[in-house]
């Protein structure tokens, strides 16, 4: 599904030294700088918007935080499945039984 971390560093490592090959240091080094500015500049303006919006509108401000922490939660479950399989399996099994209407209080097994 998504490449190892070592093969993606390698990767951005190739694709770095190409262009640097091409364009030469300086301008290399110029154009990096910019992009570094424009992430920076992007980020700051995000951060600051989150911030207006939670005094401008706490309960919106909650919600995309809950969001964001959904998100969160879910990708460290694939994580955890992936190095673990057994227990998305039993998971799995535990919403399949919630999804059909089964309650653990009735005494009945899965």
């Amino acid at each position: 599904m998504f490449p190892d971390a070592d093969e993606l560093f390698e990767a951005a490592n190739e694709v770095a030294t190409l262009l640097r090959r091409k364009l030469g240091d300086t301008e290399y080094t110029a154009k990096l700088s910019e992009c570094q500015k424009e992430f920076s500049t992007r980020f700051e303006k995000r951060k600051g918007e989150a911030k207006i919006l939670a005094v401008a509108d706490p309960a919106a401000a909650i919600a995309r935080k809950r969001k964001h922490h959904d998100r969160k939660k879910l990708a460290r479950k694939r994580k955890i499945d992936q190095f673990k399989p057994y227990r998305a399996w039993k998971r799995m099994r535990q919403e399949e039984h919630q999804d059909d209407g089964g309650d653990a209080a009735d005494g009945e097994e899965w």
